[in-house]
């Protein structure tokens, strides 16, 4: 998910040698990108990962359940994931 008017720049132009160039922008299940963010070719943002808004990724980052921040952008800190719920646990009820 993407906040309010982030771009992806994945495409660049050498104009000296006429030539277009695009590398992937990776983002990762269940990250989110905070609004007015750009990300360029190269970037990967990794599973669990929050991106502030107005920032800079021009990076590929690997860490999980991290808090991304400033410009560019590097970690301000990280957190524990919370354990998922079994969606195949029964419930028992008795009268």
């Amino acid at each position: 998910m993407a906040g309010f008017q982030s771009q992806f720049i994945s495409h660049t132009i050498n104009i000296k040698e006429n030539q277009q160039t695009s590398r992937p922008i990776s983002i990762g299940d269940y990250s989110f990108v905070g609004s007015n963010s750009v990300l360029v070719g190269g970037a990967a943002l990794p599973n669990c990962c929050v991106f502030c808004a107005k920032l800079l990724l021009n990076m590929a980052y690997t860490p999980t359940h991290r808090l991304y921040g400033r410009v560019p952008a590097r970690k301000l800190s990280s957190y524990r994931p919370i354990p998922a719920i079994s969606t195949t646990a029964r419930v028992s009820l008795s009268n």
